[in-house]
Parts: structure tokens; sequence; C-alpha cells
């Protein structure tokens, strides 16, 4: 989908979705446009199909209120995040509604193959031989690893290890016919995180994602903050490979020192019950290992919230959330105490933020800090 806003245009967008339902009126004083400006302004964005009129209120003396909102039928967006052993695709609509989500089998395979394995995958998840480009914002990818020196990809983890000098945005573009933006995991889970909030909502985030190894995304002012080189959040550097880390693949391996052999989290979901002790002493262990990170994060970063999300279920990261809460209540300081919540996406935040990535960057006024 081919957009070319402009950036009063994309302030608008933005406004529009932060405080909806909202009138031309409250825009003009949030905007500091004038009423001739916005009027323009959102006749062409209504024209577009990007926003709607809402039900129209009656305020007494003059015109009625015509409350403007974010169109669900502005188009549509997809998102592929991998974790260990399993591809996450989420299709949401302009909104921000998720509209449909699946988990497909993934082992490392070369940058073509893989791209090839998304196209089809992509094309199978819309039900169509190929992929409305009318209506599709894009695609966006969530992946492990962080920008390199050159800033010419993405260091991936080491189980996909093969991607490390590829396009895969170019790649996954000729496989599929769409737009592709790929970023960090984390944040693309920070971006999710953004999404969801109202006018009153936290404009400082911090975004611990729990996959192939542990990583933060930032959300600062509002904004997606990527710091110098593009890397900032990479707290996982806290956690040498040789020794044991809070992320699913620790998990994966810990519970596999039985003899078991599973392959994916989604198969040993029954091991998440909270009463199991293999999940319960690896979640005392690397809540611990969290713990000192929310720390660092009170006091360098001071956040609104500390938000932890990964591929496990929603039950257990509601559940290691609150024991965060509860290591962090003993600080005893004269500082705001720190908001720790599980990620509102559930487990598959990462693939509704890559779903995002085309919406933020074609939409977005100011993409990145």
């Amino acid at each position: 989908m081919e957009l070319d806003l402009s950036l009063n245009q994309r302030s608008v967008l933005e406004l529009i979705r932060r405080h909806q339902p909202v009138s031309r009126a409250e825009l003009c004083g949030l905007s500091g446009l004038t009423s001739g400006a916005l009027v323009r302004l959102t006749r062409e964005l209504l024209y577009r199909g990007l926003i709607e009129i809402g039900e129209v209120v009656a305020t007494g003396r003059g015109q009625p209120k015509q409350p403007l909102l974010i169109s669900s039928d502005g188009g549509f967006s997809v998102g592929v995040a991998f974790y260990p052993r399993q591809m996450d695709l989420v299709k949401i609509d302009f909104s921000g509604k998720v509209l449909r989500e699946v988990t497909h089998p993934f082992d490392d395979a070369p940058p073509a193959q893989t791209a090839d394995f998304i196209g089809h995958a992509v094309r199978q998840f819309l039900g169509r031989p190929s992929v409305d480009s009318e209506r599709c914002f894009g695609l966006g990818i969530a992946v492990p690893g962080y920008p390199t020196s050159d800033k010419s990809g993405l260091h991936t983890v080491e189980a996909l290890a093969s991607w490390r000098g590829s396009d895969m945005r170019q790649l996954v573009s000729q496989a599929t016919g769409l737009d592709v933006w790929v970023e960090n995991i984390a944040s693309a889970g920070a971006l999710a995180e953004l999404y969801r909030q109202s006018s009153q909502g936290p404009r400082n985030i911090i975004f611990l994602h729990i996959g192939y190894g542990v990583g933060a995304g930032l959300i600062v002012g509002g904004r997606l903050y990527r710091g110098c080189g593009g890397n900032a959040g990479e707290v996982g550097m806290f956690f040498p490979l040789s020794e044991p880390r809070p992320s699913a693949l620790d998990f994966l391996e810990t519970v596999n020192t039985s003899g078991k052999g599973y392959e994916t989290l989604a198969e040993i979901d029954f091991l998440l019950q909270l009463n199991n002790p293999v999940a319960q002493d690896w979640m005392d262990r690397a809540s611990d290992q969290v713990a000192e990170l929310a720390k660092v994060a009170k006091y360098w970063f001071a956040p609104d919230e500390f938000v932890v999300g990964g591929p496990f279920g929603d039950q257990f990261i509601a559940k290691f959330a609150e024991k965060l809460v509860h290591k962090i209540s003993c600080i005893k300081d004269d500082m705001p105490p720190l908001s720790i919540r599980a990620a509102w996406a559930g487990q598959r935040v990462a693939a509704v933020g890559a779903a995002f990535l085309p919406i933020h960057h074609k939409c977005s006024p100011s993409p990145v800090a």
C-alpha cells in the first residue's frame, strides 16, 4: 500500500490514534494547526479510508460533535516473529486489532530458503495465492539479533547464524511482493506496547523480551529508541552464554536435562503450569536475574513501566511479572515504585509489534527517537 503521507497528515493520524474519539476542535488544540488546516487534513484522511467519523454526540448549543476514529477498514498488516524452533504470524487491522494468529514449526534455514518459507506461510495465512498489496501496509519481521557495527544487517543469535550478512528485508520482499521492515525482536515488542497506549498512557517504557536470549526494547518520550549504533537494550550481554540465562531457549534446555527431548515451547505447555517443580525452579532463578535488570532500569532510566513478555503462556508470564513485583517491592527508597506488568499482547507480542512496523514507518511522524 502506497501512502506517501505528509508530515502534518502523519501528525494528525498519531493524535487521533492516541486521543480517539476526538473532535476537530480538540485536534486544533492538540496540534496547534488552524481550523481550516484541520478540516482539509481530516478530509484527506477520511477520503483515504484511514479514519472514520464515530457516533455523533449532541453538545447542547451549536453543531453536534463529530468524533474522529482510526478506521479498522483502513488496511491490514502482517507480522512475523522467530522464537526457539517456531515462527509466529499475526495479522492486524489499521486500528491494531489482532485479526488472526498462527504458529509454524521452524528450524534455522539459509536466508533464501527462509524467505521462501515466509512467503509461502504468509500466502497460506491470508488464504490467497497472492497478497493484496493495495490493502496491505506491508510485512514486519521481528528477529533476535542486534545491528552490526556497519549497520548493514543484524548479528543474529547463534541458532540463526546463517542469516548473518544477508539482506533479509530484500529477500522477503522479493518472496512476498510486499514492503518489508526488519526489527530487533525486543524493539518490536516495545512497539506493540506503545501502540496500545491511550492519551494518558505511559510514554517511557522498557519492554523485556525473553526469547532465544534476553533483550530490551526502549520507548522514550513515545518514540522507539535505538541508541548509538542501534544497540540500546542489549541487556543479554549481562548473561554469558556459558551460564544459565533468563531465556526461553535456556528454559527448553533446562527441561530437557530430564532426557525428554522437547523441541518447542508448544510441546511442553503442561510444564508451564505454575505448580510444576521444573518450571517453578526455573522461574525462581530467572526472576532473580531479571530483578537485577529491573533495579538497574529503575535507577538509570526511571521508566513509567517495565513490561515482560515472551513465547510462554500468558499465565506463566503474569506469574513471572508478579514475582518481579515482589522482589522489587523489597527495595526501600523515597522514589516512585517501579510499575511492572506482563505484556498486553500475550505470548505473540513480538509478532504483533512486527505487524505494527509497516503502519509505524508509513504513518508515524517520527518513527525513531
